[in-house]
């Protein structure tokens, strides 16, 4: 999962990079098994510049919405993870 982490952060730095997200707004998120091999998502911390961001803070949530990991690890906003979580459980 840790693979997954860096891409997330990647991805973002990158929406930033092309103007797409400022400072701290703006999520994105990438489906991921834990360590377990339980079905969820990584997402990124609300309120964290994507600058700020390290592999760390990407959240894991499972798809009851249980959030996991994450050195600062809020995600605010229940529609933000909740259309992750209706995008992701629909790609099995």
């Amino acid at each position: 999962m840790q693979n997954k982490r860096e891409q997330l952060l990647n991805i973002s730095q990158q929406l930033v990079s092309m103007g797409l997200n400022r400072g701290a707004a703006g999520n994105a998120s990438v489906r991921a098994n834990n360590a377990e091999g339980e079905a969820g998502f990584l997402i990124t911390p609300s309120g964290l510049a994507a600058n700020k961001m390290t592999p760390s803070d990407m959240v894991w949530m499972d798809f009851a919405g249980n959030k996991v990991g994450g050195v600062r690890h809020q995600v605010n906003g229940d529609s933000i993870w909740i259309f992750c979580r209706i995008s992701h459980k629909s790609m099995r």
